[in-house]
């Protein structure tokens, strides 16, 4: 059977400039989309696979690496990002430029739009709306929800690589660009 749980998640000050979170995951774990108001984030894996995504806001549109042991990616202050564990031994070091990154919380701005506005700005159906956002009782920092029988397992060997300019992106350590 299995398992896909969390294991830790701490966060550390240094010299009063950065945070440091040290997070450990199982195959499965998101961590959910968010985005930080004040601060960048630069995610390293120590071990594990992981696939980065996040949203382009001056390109509209998502773009997601997939990143193996050593390999980093930079989470630009106010874009809106997740984090996908493909593994089961993910072991993650996030270090935020500020020393109290603040945080929105997908799940918190999901669960808090009323129907009809979903409906008068986007003409969301309200019911369906209620409805889909139902299982969303409180702030969510990891996913899948305790209990989530909807999910699906994330493909081991993660999408195709998608070509990008090399002017994208410098030097050998560059990350790979995937789609989610």
């Amino acid at each position: 059977m299995q398992t896909t749980t969390f294991s830790s998640c701490s966060g550390r000050s240094f010299d009063n400039q950065y945070r440091f979170f040290n997070a450990r995951m199982t195959r499965g774990i998101i961590i959910q989309p968010h985005w930080h108001t004040n601060a960048s984030e630069l995610v390293f894996v120590i071990c594990g696979t992981v696939i980065t995504s996040v949203f382009n806001p001056s390109t509209q549109k998502v773009m997601s690496y997939r990143l193996n042991p050593g390999q980093v990616c930079v989470l630009p202050k106010g874009w809106f990002h997740w984090i996908l564990a493909l593994t089961d031994d993910v072991h993650l070091l996030t270090i935020f430029d500020q020393p109290t990154p603040d945080v929105v919380f997908g799940s918190d701005f999901l669960r808090v739009i009323p129907a009809q506005v979903m409906n008068r700005a986007y003409c969301v159906d309200p019911a369906a709306y209620a409805q889909a956002v139902a299982p969303i009782q409180q702030s969510t920092i990891l996913g899948p929800p305790v209990g989530c029988t909807n999910q699906q397992q994330p493909n081991e060997t993660g999408p195709k690589p998608k070509p990008y300019p090399s002017s994208y992106f410098t030097g050998p350590a560059a990350p790979i660009p995937y789609d989610a």
